[in-house]
């Protein structure tokens, strides 16, 4: 059974899941990502504010993600300008295995036309499926099998390349 250690320290961390009918998963998924830097943040004291941040009023482009996730010393961020497009798998395997998280800001079809983007993230690995933060609305941990997150990263078409993913780590004090 792989468990990185990293995730099973993480045990402790009380994630946030998205409200329902709310559109504001960039901002979950930062206030997830603050957690595990060791932030004391909540979804009722700190929700408003981050959404002001990251441009979040219904839904939340990358780019402003990007800013606003960049404010924040407790992470490091890698890479250190915009974020990966598509990174190959074996690249989330390595980040993972060294202790790291990430966040995906991924597209997807709902009811098979209308792209639509989500930001989740993603803790650890278990077995051999990734361990997944608020992406979907009914449960805050979901896993994903392989296939799955490399379906979620290449997915794309004439206007996009794939995925946008940042790579996180804790940073040491």
């Amino acid at each position: 059974m792989e468990i990185f250690i990293f995730v099973s320290a993480m045990k402790k961390i009380k994630f946030i899941r998205q409200r329902k009918h709310s559109s504001n998963c960039g901002t979950v998924a930062l206030l997830n990502a603050l957690k595990i830097a060791g932030y004391d943040v909540t979804y009722k004291k700190d929700a408003v504010r981050l959404n002001k941040l990251c441009k979040c009023y219904d839904g939340i482009l990358p780019e402003n993600f990007d800013e606003a996730i960049r404010k924040f010393d407790g992470l490091d961020i890698f890479p250190k300008k915009n974020s990966f497009v598509a990174p190959p798998i074996k690249l989330i395997d390595e980040h993972l295995s060294l202790g790291g998280f990430f966040v995906i800001g991924y597209i997807y079809k709902y009811k098979k036309q209308i792209r639509r983007t989500h930001f989740t993230l993603c803790i650890g690995k278990k077995n051999k499926k990734y361990i997944l933060v608020n992406n979907t609305t009914d449960k805050t941990i979901s896993y994903i099998w392989r296939r799955t997150l490399i379906k979620m990263l290449r997915f794309s078409d004439l206007e996009c390349g794939g995925s946008d993913v940042w790579f996180l780590f804790k940073r040491s004090n």
